[in-house]
C-alpha cells in the first residue's frame, strides 16, 4: 500500500470518534473499502497488509461479507449492517479518472490545506484546496515494491473541474471528497498565477 500507516489509524479513529466510518466488501470479492465523509479507501482484498487489516478491526470487530457494508461507530455497541446500494466501484472511478492535478507548495493556513490545480494546453483551469491530514498519508516509502506493487498513479479526477482527486495503484486506493474551492478571492487568485508558473516552469 502508499499509505503511512500511523496516519491512516489516525483518520480512522478520528472517522470513529466523530461520525463513524463505513466498512464494506464489494461483491466480486476484489476489494474492502473505508468510506469516510472526507474519504474512501480501497484495499485489494488478497493483499491487504495485516497491518492495515488489524487497525480496521481494532475498530470494526470483524471484516465484511461480500456485497456487505457496516457503519462502525463509537456512537453505538455494535456494527449497522446493510447491503450495498452502491459498490463505490473502484473499477468505475480508475477507468474515469484521467484528468491530472498537480500538487503545489502553497498552503493555506486558516485551513490547513494545500493547493492543487488542473490546467489544459498549459493554461490552469481550477484549483482546489486539499487537506494536508489526508495528504500526509501518502508515503511512497510504503510501497511494496519487492511483492510488485507499483507507485499510484495520481491525483487524477473524473474532469479538471472536480472536486475529487484520486490515487490508484495495484494493490490500493484514495479517494478524497473533502476538498475546498479557495476561501478568499485574493488568496485564491495569487495561488492560481503562482501554480500556473509553477505548471509553466516544468
Amino acid at each position: 500500500m502508499f499509505f503511512r500507516l500511523s496516519v491512516f489509524k489516525k483518520l480512522i479513529k478520528s472517522a470513529y470518534k466523530r461520525t463513524g466510518f463505513y466498512l464494506g466488501q464489494d461483491r466480486e470479492k476484489i476489494y474492502y473499502y473505508i468510506r469516510t465523509p472526507r474519504f474512501v479507501v480501497w484495499f485489494n482484498a488478497e493483499s491487504m497488509p495485516k497491518q492495515a487489516k488489524a487497525a480496521v478491526i481494532e475498530f470494526s470487530g470483524e471484516l465484511p461479507e461480500p456485497g456487505e457494508e457496516f457503519l462502525c461507530s463509537e456512537a453505538q455497541e455494535c456494527n449497522q449492517y446493510s447491503f450495498l446500494g452502491t459498490d463505490y466501484s473502484l473499477f468505475d472511478i480508475e477507468q474515469k479518472a484521467k484528468a491530472k492535478f498537480h500538487i503545489t507548495k502553497i498552503s493555506d493556513v486558516s485551513t490547513d490545506s494545500r493547493y492543487m490545480y488542473s490546467k489544459i494546453e498549459d493554461r490552469v483551469v481550477n484549483s482546489i484546496l486539499i487537506p494536508e491530514s489526508i495528504l500526509a498519508m501518502i508515503d511512497a516509502g510504503a510501497i511494496d515494491t519487492a511483492n510488485g506493487e507499483i507507485p499510484p498513479i495520481g491525483p487524477v479526477a473524473t474532469g479538471v473541474i472536480d472536486k475529487q482527486v484520486f490515487w490508484h495503484n495495484n494493490t490500493s486506493a484514495l479517494l478524497v471528497m473533502d476538498v475546498l474551492e479557495g476561501s478568499d478571492d485574493e488568496a485564491k487568485s495569487y495561488a492560481m498565477a503562482l501554480a500556473e508558473l509553477e505548471a509553466n516552469s516544468k
